[in-house]
């Protein structure tokens, strides 16, 4: 609760590591987060969904997307 910038979690619906009920936990005791569960991906979801990922982390971040 004492984070106060915005926030985002992304992780992998099949992460052997990391549950998702202890990833929605997380999400719930941070204000201002954003929580993206990738279907189907496991611990390395970003290199499993490189290009999804990139896209949201741009997003995310405000940037401008590469020509």
């Amino acid at each position: 609760g004492r984070i106060a910038c915005p926030t985002l979690i992304s992780v992998g619906d099949k992460d052997p590591y990391i549950s998702e009920s202890h990833t929605r936990w997380i999400a719930e005791h941070i204000p201002n987060v954003e929580l993206v569960l990738w279907p189907g991906a496991g611990h390395l979801f970003f290199a499993e969904r490189t290009e999804a990922y990139q896209e949201l982390l741009v997003r995310w971040l405000g940037g401008v997307p590469p020509a």
